[in-house]
């Protein structure tokens, strides 16, 4: 016996839910007919008798129903009346027809599992929140920012419970209603780890926003099914009310099962590096306050602000290319806080020029004693050493100029013209 079983404003197809009107048997199921329409599922199962809430997708219709001791892993039987009294609806995590007969030994309830992720997402459109599912090419969508934007493609993959549960990478991601701000999302939301959210300005993967309690990753799944939505060019939806990103192909478009009809559709495109409509950030200091305001939203608790204790660090190389290319590559530790991230500033002849974070894993740190390993940082600055030099190069803390290392001195390598 595995309870609670909780339903958050689960959606179930009109198809997966069934109805026996005139029960002929105590454990035998007959499905009469399906439901009239797309139903979500809200409530919390602990034992025979609780109840749930039905409620229509188009909101004309809600009913309360009791659940049974019958159920199995894909199946959950409720009734109009408490102690099994009344039609039995059906929940079912497959398809459900007329004339489909369910059988069930009489035992304690706890052994169906809600789907971590159905379809069923809602999309908001000029003609209102439509499920991810049921979009088409050419449909419009309504952006974060209001604008109005026709669908280019739309992805689609899906995967079997037993790889999905091996696979930490594609197992689904839940913002609970609420989790970002007041009603948003308006109902649970189930994304992909990598799908990135706009929060703050920034776009960030849904993995990183995780913090047990009200962005949760699924223990199992029976299957998952992922949509992915396609504009002219990459923006923020609005999937379940929340700020959302669309597809955007950053060589990634051949992990989708229909990826063949893009190139049917648009013969004629050129491949093309992604443009994304905002900053993608995967660390630092703005993925660390999103996930501290996050963090206060669910009521966790949250450190006191840093207080910066002794550097140590190395700078182990400074390698140069022909064209003036300079890489710096080394770590760094705060004693204070030796299992977290430095924020470092690198500076050329005195001018920040650009800032890295020493959190790459190492095994030669790890190795000698340096924290968890994580301390590394490797960095290629955004623009070429001048011939005039040599040049100093510092990395220092971010927080307090602190250096990590004594500053370097780096001579361009002579360009000859051609």
């Amino acid at each position: 016996m595995a309870t609670p079983i909780v339903f958050n404003d689960v959606f179930y197809p009109a198809g997966n839910l069934g109805q026996d009107v005139d029960r002929q048997s105590a454990t035998q199921f007959t499905v009469n007919n399906n439901a009239p329409q797309d139903y979500s599922v809200r409530g919390t199962v602990n034992q025979v008798n609780d109840a749930v809430s039905f409620t229509s997708r188009d909101g004309t219709d809600a009913i309360t129903v009791y659940v049974t001791n019958f159920d199995d892993a894909d199946h959950i039987v409720f009734t109009e009346q408490p102690n099994g009294i009344g039609p039995a609806y059906i929940i079912s995590n497959t398809p459900l027809s007329p004339g489909n007969t369910l059988t069930f030994s009489e035992t304690n309830v706890g052994d169906y599992h809600v789907p971590c992720y159905m379809t069923g997402t809602l999309i908001r459109t000029t003609r209102g929140d439509v499920a991810v599912e049921e979009l088409a090419i050419g449909d419009i969508v309504v952006t974060a920012a209001g604008l109005e934007r026709p669908i280019r493609w739309i992805g689609h993959r899906a995967y079997t419970g037993r790889f999905a549960n091996a696979n930490p990478d594609v197992l689904p991601i839940c913002f609970k209603a609420g989790s970002l701000a007041d009603g948003t999302p308006a109902r649970d939301l189930w994304v992909s780890p990598k799908h990135a959210m706009f929060l703050d300005g920034c776009l960030i993967p849904a993995v990183h926003l995780v913090n047990g309690v009200t962005i949760t990753t699924a223990e199992r799944v029976d299957s998952v099914e992922y949509w992915h939505v396609e504009l002219d060019r990459h923006d923020v939806l609005l999937a379940e009310g929340a700020p959302s990103e669309s597809f955007v192909d950053d060589h990634s478009r051949g992990m989708f099962h229909n990826a063949h009809t893009f190139a049917q559709l648009y013969p004629d495109t050129p491949p093309q590096e992604a443009i994304y409509c905002a900053p993608r950030v995967e660390s630092g200091y703005v993925l660390e306050a999103a996930r501290r305001r996050l963090a206060e939203r669910a009521g966790l608790p949250v450190p006191a602000a840093r207080v910066f204790g002794p550097l140590r660090g190395s700078i182990d190389r400074c390698d140069t290319d022909a064209q003036g290319g300079v890489t710096v590559v080394g770590w760094a530790q705060d004693l204070a806080h030796p299992d977290g991230p430095v924020c470092l500033d690198v500076v050329i002849d005195g001018t920040v020029v650009a800032q890295a974070f020493a959190e790459r894993y190492r095994a030669d740190l790890e190795g000698i004693g340096i924290g968890d390993g994580r301390h590394a940082f490797s960095l290629t600055l955004p623009e070429a050493l001048t011939q005039h030099g040599p040049h100093t190069i510092e990395v220092r803390r971010s927080a307090d100029g602190a250096p990590i290392a004594a500053a370097l001195q780096v001579a361009a390598p002579e360009r000859h013209a051609a």
